[in-house]
């Protein structure tokens, strides 16, 4: 996972920015035909759900239904008239996935690379291709995508319609898997640092100075946040499906006679109530914390009746539905009825969210020490595993040849890793052997088996906090590559190996970190690139800069070393990371160009983690990244005109694999970096690898300083 916003520059050898297929997908046929019913000449298919997410449940993965494509961010449009059969078909989205969405969409689909230079964005295109109404689903699209569609098509000529029901569900039906209520837990003061009932008594206070009487947070790491609560419902991502809304007893509200409802209450949670039900620890938290349950039917009618001249909602993570309901169920916002003033502004729990309290800088610490001693093992083991299988190959590790008896003693691998580094459970491995564990080691294979790695390192694991990324070769040029079972690629020593993983851990930490390494012999043009990427994370995180600062403004130091080979990445450098939370957060980031305006307003402050990705992929061939998190702290340096100065520390700990550094490449203060940084590996780690021998001794030379 990288982070989300693609860079205007692209690397300079690149595919044309549209390719097309012919044949036309069924599916598409048959939503045609539901458009036309309904007089649409388009349909707009995000990615989102009800709430804005990034990844969504399998019952909201309409895009990927109709499409074909699975990647995590990208719209689709479909038409009635165009220049394809029947109509238009597209996919817009960001460099990351170009490569992966080239392989993956259906029959009749064009990709619209965007960002690339000659493609439109997709306002603007359906502004000068489509004539007529266009449909959205108002509950999964963001106001400020209806906003900015609606800004651009032509009033004679477009319309925006809000659609009931959702015209990929009824093409979907009885097929479509249900909406997950998973188990909801209270996340301890003790992990979380601040209680639930003074979070929320913070938002009220903001609301009564800025005269808002009604606050809804739609997004769902938001409302966990708030709650200190975390759930299930979206896999790698430790929500539960709810909304929050927060009402301040104004005196229009008095006036209104609302307290006899129940509705003076600080703030509702709006959930599943089977999620709550015969839960006692659970509610008693949310009463505790001043919180009412309603079920998350009520919201919409609510929404309706509740007292209010000033609302405010985040137009990014708030649906267009939540500001209908508000509108008493007006879609037109000119309407005479409309009471209510609105304000679109940036939810303030993002914000809060972000800058981690001291209490959370603990347990992210301990986390990321865990994860890391858990990477160390798995890092040590696959060399191992490398050594054993490809010892006397000569080809891509497929040989199958051998008639000799393996003397060496090794842990069989096919026991998925665990105990890898143990000196016990030892066998001695034939030929026959040999060959089935090197027909197994394989991209999913290896996927699973740092994910075991992860969970015996560690009892506050709860779960991997994204699809690890395990790639070879040619796949490692796919940025967010994701192995199958059936179709992984074998891993030999004949080629770069990319993984990028992650924990979740409940202790308060979410990891993610990415190493390249090659279990053979790197060709130099491998570890030239390596290098560059290397010296442009070294250049970021050794940065110094002035409070106010957005992350875009430090981009360029992530790719300066590799413009100077001509080459870069074509997607952000870096993201947040929450607390036991989404492994992507805002509002802050570092990216060359952002989709976002939040993270180019948002200054880095202590306390924000983000993460220092540069990576260069050779289509085709291979990829790298190299990927820490850091915790952004108050510089030692001079304060200037007032103005304090921040820096980064890195608080990933797994060591980089020193013989893809080509060391000519680099200077003294480069050099110095990664050998202090190794020593650093080795003082937070040895402790938690005492009672491992043949790993510490691994480890060790693995973190020894640079000659």
């Amino acid at each position: 996972r990288t982070a989300s916003d693609s860079p205007h520059t692209a690397p300079p050898t690149r595919a044309p920015s549209m390719t097309t297929t012919v044949e036309i997908d069924p599916l598409l046929k048959r939503l045609r035909t539901l458009l036309k019913e309904r007089d649409l000449a388009a349909y707009i298919i995000p990615s989102s759900d009800e709430h804005q997410s990034e990844y969504v449940s399998a019952c909201d993965e309409r895009r990927a239904f109709i499409s074909g494509f699975n990647g995590s961010a990208g719209t689709c449009v479909v038409t009635t008239t165009g220049d394809g059969d029947g109509g238009e078909a597209l996919l817009w989205t960001d460099g990351r996935y170009f490569l992966q969405a080239d392989q993956q969409l259906k029959k009749g689909w064009k990709l619209m690379k965007q960002g690339e230079k000659g493609v439109p964005t997709l306002s603007t295109w359906i502004s000068k291709n489509v004539k007529g109404c266009v449909g959205i689903d108002p509950k999964v699209y963001s106001i400020n995508s209806y906003m900015d569609l609606k800004a651009k098509l032509p009033k004679e000529t477009g319309k925006i319609v809000c659609v009931e029901e959702n015209l990929i569900d009824i093409l979907w039906g009885d097929n479509r898997p249900k909406r997950p209520a998973n188990k909801i837990e209270v996340h301890p003061v003790s992990a979380a640092g601040v209680s639930a009932k003074d979070k929320i008594q913070n938002l009220c206070q903001k609301m009564e100075k800025e005269s808002t009487e009604l606050m809804v947070i739609a997004a769902l790491d938001e409302v966990a946040y708030l709650l200190n609560l975390r759930g299930s419902d979206i896999a790698y991502n430790p929500v539960f499906y709810g909304y929050v809304v927060l009402l301040s007893p104004t005196p229009s509200m008095e006036e209104d006679g609302e307290k006899k409802k129940g509705r003076m209450t600080t703030a509702i949670l709006y959930v599943n109530s089977a999620q709550i039900q015969g839960d006692k620890k659970l509610q008693e938290h949310l009463k505790k914390s001043g919180v009412t349950i309603r079920n998350i039917d009520m919201l919409g009618n609510d929404l309706k009746e509740f007292p209010k001249k000033r609302a405010s909602l985040d137009p990014g993570k708030c649906s267009v539905w939540l500001q209908n309901m508000i509108r008493g169920g007006n879609e037109n916002e000119d309407a005479k009825s409309n009471k209510t003033m609105i304000e679109h502004e940036s939810s303030p729990v993002a914000y809060m969210k972000a800058v981690k309290n001291e209490t959370e800088i603990k347990g992210i610490i301990e986390a990321h020490e865990q994860d890391a001693a858990s990477l160390t093992r798995f890092l040590f083991w696959i060399e191992q595993q490398a050594k054993d299988l490809f010892a006397n190959s000569n080809s891509d590790g497929d040989e199958k040849n051998h008639e000799e008896k393996d003397a060496k003693t090794i842990e069989d691998h096919n026991n998925e890793g665990r105990a890898a580094a143990s000196s016990s459970n030892k066998t001695t491995v034939s030929s026959a052997a040999r060959e089935k564990r090197i027909d197994t080691f394989d991209e999913y294979f290896l996927a699973k088996t740092v994910e075991k790695f992860r969970a015996d390192g560690s009892s506050e694991f709860v779960g991997p906090s994204f699809a690890t990324i395990s790639s070879f070769k040619a796949n490692g040029a796919i940025i967010h590559y994701k192995p199958e079972k059936e179709t992984a690629a074998k891993v030999t020593n004949k080629g770069l190996y990319l993984l990028d993983s992650g924990g979740q851990y409940k202790c308060g930490g979410t990891t993610d970190v990415t190493r390249t390494v090659h279990l053979g012999t790197p060709t130099e043009l491998e570890r030239r690139c390596f290098t560059r990427v290397l010296q442009g994370h070294i250049a970021l995180a050794s940065v110094e800069f002035p409070e106010g600062t957005p992350g875009p403004k430090l981009d360029v130091l992530a790719r300066h070393a590799l413009w100077k080979d001509g080459l870069d990445y074509r997607h952000g450098t870096g993201h947040g990371v929450g607390s036991y939370l989404n492994v992507h957060e805002g509002p802050h980031g570092i990216s060359a160009s952002s989709r976002n305006k939040g993270i180019e307003t948002t200054g880095l402050v202590p306390g924000m983690l983000v993460t220092n990705e540069p990576g260069y992929y050779k289509s085709g061939e291979f990829g790298i990244r190299i990927e820490n998190m850091m915790l952004v702290k108050e510089s030692q340096s001079s304060v200037d005109n007032g103005k304090k100065f921040f820096r980064f520390q890195t608080i990933c700990w797994a060591p980089l694999q020193k013989r893809m550094i080509n060391t000519k490449l680099l200077s003294k203060q480069e050099v110095a970096w990664i050998n202090e940084f190794h020593a650093e590996c080795y003082r937070r780690i040895e402790p938690r690898l005492r009672d491992e021998p043949e790993v510490l001794k691994w480890f060790g030379e693995a973190t020894s300083p640079l000659d």
